[in-house]
């Protein structure tokens, strides 16, 4: 398989976007974290919240929109507490 090198330079625009797909990135990573520390599935974790396997897979994995209203009933059910915080940017 042959490697491409990408030549990416950052611009005020993309540079935002780029912190921003790391703080989403940041957020699904815990999501994926919180459940197996329930122990569990995805499977498992769609039927409580109501919802299926399929979009929680996505949201672990980042590339589902999310609401705060489905942020917060998976936080209910995986125990955890689900805080949002505004920032002033840099």
């Amino acid at each position: 398989m042959e490697s491409r090198r990408i030549n990416f330079r950052f611009t005020r625009g993309n540079y935002r976007r780029f912190r921003c797909a790391g703080r989403i990135n940041r957020l699904a990573l815990q999501i994926a974290k919180a459940g197996t520390k329930a122990r569990m599935t995805q499977g498992q974790l769609a039927k409580a919240v109501g919802t299926t396997q399929s979009v929680i897979s996505r949201i672990e994995r980042a590339k589902q929109n999310l609401t705060i209203k489905t942020l917060s009933k998976i936080a209910v059910t995986l125990h955890t507490a689900l805080t949002i915080r505004l920032r002033p940017t840099p």
